[in-house]
C-alpha cells in the first residue's frame, strides 16, 4: 500500500517579474513597465466576513497582468464587499477598479480618491486599470478572489467512484482483497472457479488477471499478502480446528504447502504474518510462522471476525503498525476494542470498551483536516471505522474515527456518516492510493453518479504557502480510499469497488 503523503500547492518563489522560473518550455511575455506595476495586493481585515482576511496571500503575475489567491477562500465566504489594499508606483495618474456587469452598467471605483470603497468580487474578475504618471503607459489587471465552490473539508463517497471488481468472474460469490508494498490483489470465486487480479494502483484501472491454481478447499477470506508471498488457508478436511497454509511467490498463479496449520490469519506487518491456531484440545494460540512457535493469546484478544487490518506508520516510530477493530474472542463474545501488532508483539490499544465495535468491520488509515483562523493547515492521521455486523447480527452504518491511532474513538459528525448511496456492508476491505486528477478527465471503468450529499470530515490543516506561481497546474495527486466488495445483510457479495476522498483534495490548484 502506498504511503499517504501531504498534498499542497508547489511554491515557486520569484521576483516581481517572475523571472525565477527556468523551464525552457514556458513562454514569457514582455516585462511590465515599472510605472504601472502593482507591487502588493491584500484584502483589508474584516472579521465579519472571515477571520484574518488580511493575511490571505495574493499572487501577482506581472507578465500576464493577473492577481489572484492561489488557495481559495473557504466555501461560503462572502466576497461582494471587500476593501482592497493596493501598492503601486506612487506617481501613477489613474487607478480604477472596474466591476463588470454581464447584464447592466459597469461600476467604476476611483482607487486614488476613494481607496476605502468596498468592491464586489462575487461576479468574477474585477479589472484594475492603471495609467502611468505621464499618461503614456496603461495596464489592465484582472483581479480574482477565488472561493471554493464545495465544502472543502469533506469526505466524498462517490458512486462515480464505483466500478466492477476486477478479474475474470463477473458475479462472484466471494471476494477478498489484500495489499503489499507492490500491489493490491483481489481474489474472487464463483462456484469452483477462482480469479486473481492485481494492480500497482487501483485508481488507474490497469489490472492484470491471473488464473490461480489454488488448493482444494481454499478459504477466500484468508487471502493475505505478506512481504514477499501471498498466503491462503485451505480446508483439507483433516481437522475441525485448523487449516493448511499455502503460499505463492508468483502473484497467485501457483501455490505451495507451507507445512503448518492455522485457524485464522489477521494480516501482515513489518514482513511478518500474524495468525492464530486452535489446537485439537480447543486452546487458542498465536503462531510465529518464521520461528515455527506458538504463544498464548493475551486475555480478551479476538480470534476471528476482526476488521480488515489497517496498516500505517507512526511518525517517529519504527516501521509499521497493524490495527484490528472488533471481532469475537475465544469464548465467542464480541470484542469491543482495537488491538495492535508491530511485527513482534500484540497489545490492546483502545482505552475503553466500544459497544459499537462489531464483526468484520471496515477500517482504513486516512487523514482529517483542521483549518485554523490564521490559515494554518494541520493533517491529523485518522483511523476511520464503519460497517460490520453488531452483536445481534445486524448491519451497522455508523462511522467512527480515531485521531490517536486507535486509543480513543468517537462517533463521526453527522455529515461524515454514510450517505444513502453507499450500502451497509460487512466483510469489505479498504486501502488508500493516490490518483492523478486533471481538469477534464474521462474514465471508462468508473461509473460517476452524483451523491445526494457529501460526507464532510472533521477538519484538517496545513500551511498555505506564500507563493508567486508562474503557470497553471494541469494535474495533481489526490489520495483516495478504495473499498472492495463486502456483503449485504443476506450475505450476498457486492461486486463493486467504491472510491472516496476529501473534497478539499479534489480541487484543482489554480496556479
Amino acid at each position: 500500500m502506498k504511503k499517504l503523503t501531504a498534498i499542497g500547492i508547489a511554491a515557486i518563489a520569484s521576483a516581481t517579474l517572475l523571472s525565477a522560473c527556468n523551464d525552457s518550455d514556458y513562454e514569457y511575455g514582455e516585462e511590465s513597465p515599472t510605472g504601472v506595476a502593482v507591487y502588493s495586493f491584500k484584502i483589508q481585515a474584516n472579521n465579519n466576513i472571515l477571520a484574518n482576511l488580511d493575511s490571505v496571500f495574493f499572487s501577482i503575475n506581472l507578465v500576464d497582468a493577473k492577481i489572484f489567491n492561489a488557495d481559495s477562500l473557504p466555501y461560503g465566504t462572502r466576497v461582494n464587499k471587500l476593501v482592497p489594499s493596493i501598492k503601486m508606483y506612487e506617481n501613477i495618474s489613474q487607478a480604477q477598479l472596474i466591476v463588470r456587469r454581464a447584464n447592466g452598467t459597469d461600476t467604476i471605483h476611483d482607487y486614488l480618491t476613494n481607496p476605502g470603497d468596498s468592491i464586489d468580487f462575487s461576479n468574477g474578475p474585477v479589472s484594475l486599470h492603471v495609467v502611468s504618471a505621464d499618461g503614456m503607459v496603461e495596464r489592465d489587471y484582472s483581479i480574482s478572489v477565488n472561493v471554493h465552490k464545495l465544502k472543502s473539508d469533506s469526505l466524498v463517497w462517490n458512486l462515480a467512484a464505483r466500478r466492477a471488481l476486477p478479474g475474470t468472474i463477473s458475479a462472484p460469490a466471494e471476494q477478498h482483497t489484500t495489499a503489499d508494498t507492490e500491489a493490491v490483489y483481489t481474489l474472487t470465486r464463483a462456484s469452483n472457479k477462482y480469479s486473481i487480479a492485481y494492480t500497482a494502483n487501483p485508481y488507474d484501472g490497469a489490472w492484470t488477471d491471473v488464473a490461480p491454481a489454488l488448493p482444494a478447499g481454499a478459504i477466500v477470506s484468508s487471502f493475505t499478502a505478506g512481504s514477499d508471498k501471498l498466503y491462503i488457508l485451505a480446508d483439507d478436511n483433516t481437522s475441525a480446528n485448523s487449516h493448511a497454509l499455502y503460499s505463492s511467490v508468483d502473484k497467485g498463479a501457483s501455490w505451495n504447502a507451507e507445512n503448518i496449520r492455522l485457524t485464522n490469519i489477521y494480516g501482515a506487518c513489518n514482513g511478518k504474518l500474524a495468525a492464530n491456531v486452535r489446537t485439537e484440545g480447543g486452546e487458542w494460540k498465536l503462531v510465529d510462522i518464521e520461528a515455527g512457535t506458538t504463544a498464548a493469546l493475551p486475555d480478551g484478544m479476538p480470534v476471528s471476525g476482526t476488521s480488515n487490518p489497517a496498516v500505517y506508520t507512526v511518525p517517529n516510530g519504527n516501521g509499521q503498525q497493524l490495527v484490528l477493530v472488533g471481532g469475537t474472542d475465544a469464548t465467542g463474545a464480541a470484542v469491543g476494542a482495537a488491538w495492535g501488532f508491530d511485527g513482534s508483539a500484540w497489545a490492546r490499544i483502545s482505552a475503553f470498551n466500544m459497544a459499537w465495535a462489531g464483526r468484520e468491520m471496515v477500517v482504513v488509515p486516512y487523514v482529517t483536516f483542521r483549518v485554523s483562523n490564521t490559515f494554518q493547515v494541520t493533517t491529523y492521521p485518522t483511523l476511520i471505522a464503519f460497517g460490520g455486523l453488531d452483536r445481534n447480527g445486524k448491519l451497522c452504518r455508523e462511522v467512527y474515527t480515531s485521531a490517536d491511532y486507535g486509543i480513543t474513538w468517537q462517533l463521526a459528525p453527522e455529515l461524515m456518516q454514510l450517505p444513502a448511496e453507499i450500502p451497509s456492508v460487512y466483510g469489505a476491505q479498504a486501502f488508500v492510493y493516490s490518483g492523478t486528477l486533471r481538469p477534464s478527465r474521462s474514465t471508462s471503468e468508473w461509473t460517476e453518479i452524483e451523491l445526494s450529499r457529501s460526507i464532510p470530515a472533521n477538519a484538517f490543516i496545513g500551511e498555505i504557502p506564500a507563493s508567486r506561481v508562474t503557470r497553471p497546474v494541469t494535474e495533481w495527486d489526490c489520495p483516495f480510499i478504495f473499498m472492495f466488495g463486502g456483503r449485504n445483510e443476506a450475505g450476498a457479495t457486492y461486486p463493486y469497488i467504491w472510491r472516496a476522498t476529501f473534497n478539499r483534495l479534489t480541487f484543482q490548484p489554480l496556479y
